[in-house]
């Protein structure tokens, strides 16, 4: 995923955790930031393109007695900046 150019050019860093719901077919179908990556507006990007990319994916649901059943799980994504 992209890093938003806004938080580059700031050069913030974070760590963000999302908690997601996955339905049964696998979609990601509810999703939050847990973590922020921090407390200001260029951190808040970073937070937005974790959560948006997050609700792109696609999984696999948890069983029970072999039957796919809601699940819910959490993703953190690390923001680093690189040369």
């Amino acid at each position: 995923m992209p890093y938003p150019e806004a938080a580059k050019r700031a050069e913030v860093e974070g760590s963000v955790t999302i908690a997601y719901t996955l339905d049964v077919d696998g979609r990601v179908v509810e999703a939050r930031v847990q973590k922020s990556s921090g407390p200001t507006r260029e951190h808040k990007l970073l937070d937005r393109a974790t959560l948006d990319a997050t609700l792109t994916c696609r999984g696999r649901a948890g069983t029970v007695d072999g039957r796919a059943e809601r699940s819910a799980g959490t993703v953190t994504y690390h923001w680093r900046l690189t040369d």
